[in-house]
């Protein structure tokens, strides 16, 4: 898991972190539906994707908390996600 974020990381602020050009590999980021995004703002259900030789060594999800429904906002509609599932 990849926890620790703030709410409405932009998803070019989240890859420069991990950027450099140490030959370990590339980072992709996807949203919950797999597709993979350059532009936005990470939220819960997204995944981190490391791959190296174009292949997918590792995949780790993202989970902001507070961030029930994954659009980067803990807002009342978290909330209300929240209190039907009750």
């Amino acid at each position: 898991l990849v926890t620790g974020l703030k709410q409405q990381t932009q998803v070019s602020a989240f890859l420069t972190a991990f950027r450099g050009d140490n030959g370990l590999g590339t980072v992709k980021i996807c949203n919950a539906t797999g597709e993979e995004v350059t532009s936005g703002n990470v939220g819960t259900g997204y995944q981190v994707q490391l791959v190296y030789a174009e292949k997918t060594v590792e995949t780790l999800t993202v989970v902001l908390l507070g961030d029930l429904n994954g659009d980067s906002r803990i807002s009342a509609l978290d909330l209300l996600q929240l209190q039907k599932q009750r």
